[in-house]
């Protein structure tokens, strides 16, 4: 794949709407699909340190989602079955909440469509959704909330190896079809805020400098010519 430009811009959550602000405390997960599941085992336990702190299996007893864990609220999602037609692995991304109905009334609130409040049979969290998201390769973006009984808390306090790599998840990346849009509907619907860009284009390079803000999500990225596909579902998790 040959770039002529590159254009990646960072955004913070818990700003510009005052007492609608969501209440969100962070990013839970990202959702990655991949062709080979032992592959994928051997890099991000043996590379990055990361546990296997728990798996998920469907009806036939095959793996369904395989959580590999940063710390007590961050987890990497490894979801088998990526296909040669699936360019884009990254399914989506997660940001968690101790207020799942106060988050999703705020969105309803500025007119977005978040899907019902959803408990997972296999993970037992509460989580919703939103689709269709504009201007960007992601199936969805989910907001969770931990639940006692579920195997995240479950898993509190264990599975955290001192062979990590990090021990925080600090933010995620999305390929962007339409930049404008997207950032319209971080920055103006969601209420993020755009705290630093970098441009990369014939080797001429700009990197603001910007407050970080109190915590990272999307990281943006907008590459000419780009083209793919992924493909993923939250509700069986």
């Amino acid at each position: 794949m040959r770039l002529t430009a590159v254009v990646a811009v960072l955004l913070t959550a818990g700003v510009a709407y005052g007492e609608d602000e969501l209440p969100l405390l962070g990013l839970a997960h990202v959702g990655i699909r991949v062709s080979d599941l032992e592959r994928a085992r051997a890099f991000y336990s043996g590379a990055l340190g990361l546990e296997n702190a728990f798996t998920t299996r469907k009806d036939d007893g095959s793996v369904f989602v395989a959580y590999f864990k940063v710390n007590d609220h961050q987890y990497i999602e490894i979801f088998p079955g990526l296909r040669p037609e699936d360019t884009i692995p990254m399914t989506h991304i997660a940001m968690w909440t101790e207020d799942l109905e106060k988050t999703r009334a705020i969105m309803l609130r500025r007119g977005l469509q978040p899907t019902e409040i959803h408990t997972g049979p296999r993970d037992h969290n509460r989580s919703f959704t939103l689709r269709q998201l504009p201007g960007q390769n992601l199936v969805f973006l989910e907001f969770v909330q931990y639940m006692p009984e579920s195997l995240h808390m479950q898993s509190k306090g264990k599975a955290l190896g001192e062979r990590r790599l990090s021990t925080h998840l600090e933010h995620a990346g999305i390929i962007t079809t339409d930049l404008d849009a997207a950032l319209h509907f971080y920055v103006d619907r969601l209420g993020f805020k755009d705290t630093w860009r970098r441009v990369v284009e014939h080797r001429r390079q700009c990197h603001p400098d910007s407050d970080a803000g109190r915590w990272c999500c999307p990281l943006l990225a907008r590459s000419s010519g780009y083209q793919g596909r992924v493909s993923g579902d939250h509700r069986s998790r």
